[in-house]
């Protein structure tokens, strides 16, 4: 007999068994066998949080391929570690497939599990129960987060020193976000606490978290700093998080070993850029003034002294403009009662020199006139000069 022929001798003794069964109102004296297998291949490998799905089969023993109604069963998944099913009831579908993902409301802790299953037939059901022969191996791994910490140069410059913390690894690669969480930070000075303070961490914000140390710190004074993140208690399970180092950092202190506030770079190109400037203007002012020197002339004719000339002649405020006119004779009238007197004027005992102002020549010298009377009743000795 062919393969085709007893599955349908088989499908057609099931059916009758069935029919009898309906017909009677009651279940059937013998019970048909059932069996529940893994389609999907073991072991499977998932993150801790990852969507994973696995297929089972709900079939009928003989033959193997007539799966088995929905109404006549359902299907329980356990895993090792759980006291109870991970998941109950689940239904078959049409074709006999069964199906188990991750449930949302229940995220597995990173670890090794082995996976069961066990079909459940409903009250007055003809199928047999069945359990799977072998388990499936399911292996959920740890995301890896990186913490660490930094201090901002320039904030402790400016007397107020800033914490940024930040958080990297498998779990913001894959989530492109930060876990949720705490941090919590320790200032220390010289073994004694400074300060203690914790900040909360927004899940999503891959943006490093920035904590300004408050308080007035002492001046010149080395600080330690240490911090721990903890994640929210639904992520712990599946995280492993590497702890940052500490840090240390001076606060300023009018010593060399300040922290300069600003790049080293920018503090060579703000010494090097005037003095720069100041060597091209005195490059400049030299090569101008070798293109202004006559030509002809040596560097260092400036040495030399000019060939004496002829002295010029001193200036003289009463020189005039032609040879001198002998002085004119100042003649006082006679008069009544009076006397003349002619007054010569004195000659001068150097040479007259070319006057710079020149007299015009129209214009002549005026005549000075002088009379001493006696006539006046007023003046009786007639010494009054007129």
């Amino acid at each position: 007999m062919s393969a085709r022929r007893r599955i349908a001798a088989a499908v057609l003794a099931v059916g009758a068994v069935l029919g009898l069964s309906l017909v009677a109102g009651t279940a059937p004296a013998t019970a048909v066998g059932s069996q529940i297998s893994f389609v999907t291949a073991s072991p499977v490998q998932t993150a801790f949080g990852g969507n994973w799905s696995i297929q089972l089969a709900a079939r009928f023993t003989d033959p193997t391929t007539v799966s088995i109604p929905s109404s006549q069963a359902t299907v329980d998944v356990y895993l090792s570690g759980l006291d109870a099913p991970f998941a109950t009831r689940l239904p078959i579908q049409p074709d006999g497939s069964v199906y188990v993902s991750q449930s949302a409301a229940a995220t597995l802790p990173p670890g090794e599990y082995q996976m069961t299953a066990q079909l459940v037939p409903v009250p007055g059901s003809y199928v047999d129960g069945a359990v799977t022969t072998a388990p499936l191996i399911l292996q959920i791994s740890a995301y890896s987060v990186d913490a660490r910490i930094s201090i901002d140069d320039a904030s402790v410059a400016a007397e107020e020193p800033v914490i940024v913390a930040e958080l990297s690894g498998q779990f913001v690669e894959t989530t492109e976000a930060v876990p949720a969480g705490t941090w919590a930070f320790t200032v220390a000075a010289g073994g004694t606490t400074v300060v203690e303070e914790e900040i909360a961490q927004e899940s999503g914000n891959s943006e490093p978290l920035r904590y300004a140390i408050p308080g007035k710190l002492d001046r010149g004074t080395e600080y330690t700093v240490s911090a721990e993140f903890t994640p929210i208690e639904a992520l712990a399970a599946g995280l492993e998080v590497t702890q940052p180092r500490d840090v240390t950092f001076r606060t300023p202190g009018g010593g060399l070993g300040d922290p300069i506030p600003y790049p080293l770079w920018l503090l060579i190109v703000t010494v090097l850029v005037p003095l720069a400037l100041a060597a091209a203007v005195i490059v400049l002012t030299v090569q101008v003034g070798r293109r202004v020197a006559p030509a002809g002339v040596a560097a260092d004719s400036e040495d030399l002294e000019p060939e004496p000339g002829p002295a010029e002649p001193a200036w003289d405020p009463f020189a005039t403009a032609g040879p001198a006119e002998p002085a004119p004779t100042q003649v006082l009238p006679r008069e009544p009662g009076a006397f003349t007197q002619l007054i010569t004027p004195i000659e001068p005992t150097e040479p007259a020199q070319p006057s710079q102002h020149p007299v015009s020549p129209a214009q002549d010298t005026p005549t000075e006139n002088w009379t001493l009377s006696q006539e006046d009743p007023e003046d009786p000795e007639g010494q009054r000069l007129r």
